[in-house]
Formats: structure tokens, sequence, C-alpha cells
């Protein structure tokens, strides 16, 4: 998690950084799924240990929704906060359809209208 909110500060910091394959590695973590569940199996003593790679596997899928559907219901506040750190800006930077320099200097309708005439969502719903 911290790893994560380090990462989103760099990239606020320096959005020329941005790319979707870091964006998606650093920021699922901040949804520490694997911290909450890892504290409920700590007071659940009927859980089979040996289920635990499957549970985390299955966690890891969790997060990666998690985090688009974050994603996807907070890009516009996050714009108008002057925050890209939502995988779909890195998206759309990934795939042409923003540069780094429009990030600060396009309009906030502009570039949600890039986004919202791409197929970034409907992208970004199929990737888990």
């Amino acid at each position: 998690m911290i790893n994560s909110m380090y990462y989103s500060c760099l990239v606020n910091l320096y959005p020329f950084s941005i790319n979707f394959t870091e964006n998606s590695i650093y920021t699922a973590s901040n949804m520490i799924v694997y911290l909450y569940i890892d504290t409920n199996l700590m007071a659940s003593p009927s859980f089979d240990i040996r289920e635990l790679g499957k549970l985390r596997e299955m966690l890891w899928h969790v997060q990666q929704m998690a985090r688009i559907g974050n994603w996807i219901t907070t890009r516009k506040r996050e714009l108008k906060e002057g925050d890209f750190t939502s995988g779909v800006f890195a998206y759309a930077l990934s795939n042409n359809i923003l540069k780094h320099d429009e990030l600060g200097r396009l309009d906030d309708h502009e570039i949600i209208k890039r986004i919202e005439d791409s197929d970034i969502i409907k992208q970004l719903l199929f990737i888990v």
C-alpha cells in the first residue's frame, strides 16, 4: 500500500512518467484487499490453510477488479482535482488517446470527451 501511495505521488509530480503497466501493478495495492482478508483469516481458525494459495490468487483478481471499478467511477472527480493516477488516464496515454502534455493543458471536458469517445472503459472492464 505504501508503494502504491508513493507511486501515485510520483505520477502526480511527474505526469510524463505515467504508463499503464506500472499503474496496473502499483495502484491495485491501494485497494488493500490482502490486508483486509489476512486480518480476517487470523480470526478464522476453521480456515483450511491448504486453500491459502487458491484464495490469494482469487484475491488478486478481486483486487484488480476493485481497482478498475474505482478507476472508472472516480476518474472525472480525480481529473478535476488534478489527480492523474487513474488507470483510465494511463490507458489513454498508452494508447495515444491523450498525450502527456495535454493532461495539464486541455480543458477537463475535452479530456473526458476523448475518453468517452474511445472504448477505454469497455476495454478496462475486460482486462481481468
